[in-house]
């Protein structure tokens, strides 16, 4: 399945019309925001190895995927290798706005959503946390980066706001069928420390999400003996808060499978990965 929307961007939900998407569109479905080439949600979606597990110790097995990106190249790259792959009907990959795509499955997707994954966001420029220290962002290389978090980032707070009634809307459906639905995940990485807090923080002021804490945290000492990303470094000097502590994962979320092509790239020149993981709170009546 392949509907690309670049151009247009409106809010006709009937684009979406599940039961031609999936087989089975009662199924809970997984949703990669910004997607690029599908690396994540085809490696999800072809899991075949018992040991190779979700830290979150989900069974993904019997879910749909659904990866959407503004990328009509990356989008149709995906959907070749998802149709040459046999997984029609369980996995599809379509060119859209993010919120816009939350809005349509929000109105009308008939079944929970297990997870939101929004992994490694192309970031914004540096913004310093001392307002009195101005940023070099050509020194840091974000000069080609939208402007700020406000201007031209893809995790918006409407986005995040979104993804909370997404994913909040599982404990409805609980109710109505009258069957024990697992509350939905939002999990949020990035390689960018300052972008990672911010994501965070957003979440935080929405009050839509509790954090679910890992067994292990990150800590000073478990990223200390990796390498930061430049920009990190930079955040650091500048006096920014750390990635590190009560809701910050130090282990992988995702199955091994499942990881993004930056993902493992961070793993192989051990780059610092700042992973967080909010559940929906039950939503008001």
């Amino acid at each position: 399945f392949f509907f690309d929307v670049q151009s247009k961007y409106n809010d006709d939900y009937q684009k979406y019309e599940w039961n031609k998407i999936f087989h089975d569109p009662s199924r809970p479905l997984v949703i990669d925001v910004g997607c690029g080439f599908g690396v994540s949600l085809l490696g999800l979606a072809t899991l075949d190895d018992p040991t190779d597990v979700s830290t979150l110790e989900e069974d993904l097995s019997g879910c749909n995927f659904l990866g959407a990106d503004l990328s009509g190249l990356a989008i149709g790259y995906a959907n070749n290798i998802a149709n040459r792959w046999n997984l029609g009907g369980k996995l599809a990959f379509v060119a859209d706005d993010a919120t816009l795509l939350m809005k349509a499955v929000l109105e009308r997707y008939p079944g929970p959503v297990a997870n939101v994954l929004i992994q490694f966001p192309t970031p914004y420029r540096l913004a310093s946390p001392n307002p009195d220290i101005a940023v070099d962002n050509l020194s840091v290389g974000n000069t080609q980066l939208p402007s700020s978090a406000a201007d031209g980032f893809m995790a918006t707070k409407d986005l995040l706001e979104k993804a909370g009634q997404v994913l909040g809307r599982n404990r409805i459906l609980s109710e109505q069928q009258q069957t024990p639905i697992e509350p939905g995940r939002l999990c949020l990485l990035s390689n960018c420390e300052d972008v990672a807090i911010y994501m965070r923080e957003i979440c935080s002021e929405l009050d839509l999400f509790e954090v679910v804490e890992p067994e292990v945290c990150q800590s000073i000492d478990s990223i200390g003996s990796l390498t930061p990303t430049q920009r990190s470094v930079s955040w650091i000097e500048l006096g920014g808060s750390r990635a590190v502590g009560p809701g910050w994962w130090s282990s992988p979320i995702l199955p091994r499978n499942g990881h993004t092509e930056t993902e493992v790239a961070c793993t192989l020149n051990g780059t610092p990965v700042h992973r967080c993981v909010l559940v929906a709170k039950i939503p008001s009546t």
